[in-house]
């Protein structure tokens, strides 16, 4: 397989040749996040800039319809993405997943808290004798992990971890702050 020129043909269940494209590399930062990091790359941001969506500035308060958990995260952590100018309405679906799967983690961890990590399944043998037939891990503990890494996924995208964090210098923070709007039937700031 050559190392430069041509890519490489592939064939498919079909039959039919086709060239393998790669997505390697870094995922491309929006450019506010190019920004807040330095911009150590040091390239042109102004075409780049004006190449990506503009959104309006609209912050999104929490939804009523999340849980006591999951409203608490919300309310603990959106004032300083708003402050960073990373959290828009566009971002909504994205930081109510991290809210709503912050919210599963605590009730899982609730429930192990009460049931303990591992259950306990008896049987009655002929003697009416209780005996240990097995052991296993609680459900909650596999839900709190799913959750857990749901979590980090979007903790990543919005600079939550501390690797990601340190990736980000928080410089232009002056910006106007945008006021309360209504957007569709969505209340919003």
């Amino acid at each position: 397989m050559p190392r430069f020129g041509k890519q490489p043909k592939t064939t498919s269940k079909t039959g039919v040749n086709s060239v393998r494209k790669s997505n390697a590399g870094r995922k491309p930062k929006p450019t506010n996040l190019h920004l807040l990091n330095g911009n150590p790359s040091k390239i042109d941001l102004t075409t780049r800039a004006n190449n990506e969506p503009q959104f309006e500035k609209i912050y999104p308060d929490c939804p009523e319809y999340l849980d006591k958990f999951a409203k608490r995260e919300w309310n603990r952590l959106s004032p300083e993405l708003e402050r960073l100018g990373l959290l828009f309405k566009v971002d909504m679906a994205a930081f109510e997943a991290y809210c709503k799967n912050y919210s599963t983690q605590c009730q899982a961890d609730e429930i192990i808290q009460e049931e303990g990590l591992i259950i306990k399944t008896y049987g009655i043998n002929k003697n009416g004798e209780e005996f240990l037939i097995k052991i296993q891990k609680h459900p909650a503990v596999a839900i709190r992990s799913d959750a857990f890494e749901k979590m980090k996924a979007f903790s990543i995208e919005f600079g939550f971890t501390p690797a990601s964090r340190a990736r980000v210098n928080a410089i232009g923070q002056d910006e106007e702050k945008p006021k309360k709007k209504s957007v569709g039937g969505l209340l919003s700031r």
